[in-house]
């Protein structure tokens, strides 16, 4: 794929992605209704890190940044992680209160007395969608150093033993494939992060609902 079909085929792609992000003032809206939980302040903050990442990802790759676009698709999967912590921590509140310190996610538990690491979160985020490991297990290999980063600076010529090596800011063409994919990729894991405020939401306008006829 060369770049200018690149630029063809990211650029709904992209208009998706746009759209998508300005859901989450919506969200934030709808979520806070007529009360405020301690929660909601966790809700809130995710939705705005949700904002600001997307942001940089859409900057990132329209300038064709497919390793730093790529760490920040890992980061998004990261806030759903953080988002699913809350449907299953023991005391949701305490969530809260070890983010605010400063604390570590990983010392609480679950209602199942399990400690919520991130390999045990994407574990079970990966029984709500399946497909949410393999994308995470991919995204990772642009935060670590792995075959990903190897193979954009050295590739296999034409000739008998023969290597290129490139240490440049160009990105080269052979980069458009797996930077589509990290698109996709992208909107599949904001569709998935969104679709898990419907269940809270519909809690708290219940909520509302009742003390309103009270």
């Amino acid at each position: 794929m060369n770049n200018k079909e690149l630029e063809i085929a990211l650029s709904p792609k992209l208009n998706e992605l746009h759209e998508l992000n300005e859901d989450a003032i919506k969200i934030a809206r709808a979520l806070i209704g007529e009360s405020l939980f301690k929660t909601d302040l966790y809700f809130c903050a995710l939705l705005n890190k949700s904002i600001q990442l997307t942001d940089g990802f859409v900057e990132l790759i329209n300038k064709r940044n497919l390793t730093s676009a790529g760490i920040i698709l890992r980061s998004s999967m990261d806030n759903c992680l953080r988002l699913y912590a809350m449907f299953i921590a023991n005391n949701p509140d305490e969530v809260v209160d070890c983010l605010m310190s400063g604390g570590q996610l990983d010392k609480l538990k679950d209602k199942k007395g399990n400690k919520l690491r991130d390999s045990y979160l994407k574990d079970k985020l990966g029984e709500y969608d399946n497909r949410f490991v393999q994308v995470y297990n991919n995204a990772s290999g642009y935060v670590h150093f792995s075959e990903k980063g190897f193979y954009q600076s050295v590739s296999a010529l034409d000739g008998e033993y023969e290597i290129g090596i490139q240490v440049s800011h160009a990105i080269p063409e052979k980069a458009n494939d797996y930077i589509l994919e990290c698109v996709q990729a992208y909107l599949f894991v904001l569709e998935l992060f969104y679709s898990m405020f419907k269940d809270i939401i519909r809690v708290k306008t219940e909520y509302d609902d009742r003390h309103k006829e009270v």
